[in-house]
C-alpha cells in the first residue's frame, strides 16, 4: 500500500490507533461484565492474570513442549492463546470438511484402540 503524503500515513496510523482503543474497551467491558472467555475459563491455557492474550509476556508464556524428531521436547514459545506453536500445530484450525472430521476421527479410535 502506498501513500501520497506522509500525512496520509498519520491519517490511517490514528484511524487504526482508535480502532484497537475501541476493541480493548469492548474486551475490558466484557472482563468488567464477567462475561469474557478469559473470566469464564481463566485457565484454560495458563495465563488467566493477563486478560488480553497478546499482553503475555513472552517469559511468561508456556512453552510447546511438542516432542521433536530428536526425541526433546519442543523449547519454542506456543502461540497465545494455544498450547503448542506454529510448527506443531499451534495455527492449526482443524479440520473443516466433513470428510475431514471423519478421518480426525477414525485416527482417533485407532489410537485409542492401541
Amino acid at each position: 500500500m502506498k501513500f501520497s503524503t506522509l500525512a496520509a500515513l498519520a491519517r490511517q496510523m490514528e484511524e487504526q490507533d482508535a480502532q484497537r482503543e475501541v476493541k480493548r474497551r469492548e474486551e475490558d467491558a466484557l472482563i468488567a461484565a464477567g462475561t469474557h472467555e478469559r473470566v469464564l475459563r481463566p485457565d484454560r491455557y495458563g495465563w488467566g492474570e493477563y486478560p488480553h492474550l497478546w499482553e503475555v509476556p513472552k517469559n511468561k508464556r508456556a512453552r510447546c513442549g511438542a516432542k521433536c524428531r530428536s526425541g526433546q521436547p519442543c523449547k519454542r514459545l506456543a502461540m497465545p492463546g494455544r498450547k503448542r506453536c506454529r510448527n506443531h500445530g499451534g495455527c492449526s484450525t482443524g479440520p473443516k470438511t466433513a470428510e475431514g472430521r471423519a478421518r480426525i476421527a477414525e485416527a482417533n479410535r485407532r489410537r485409542a484402540k492401541d
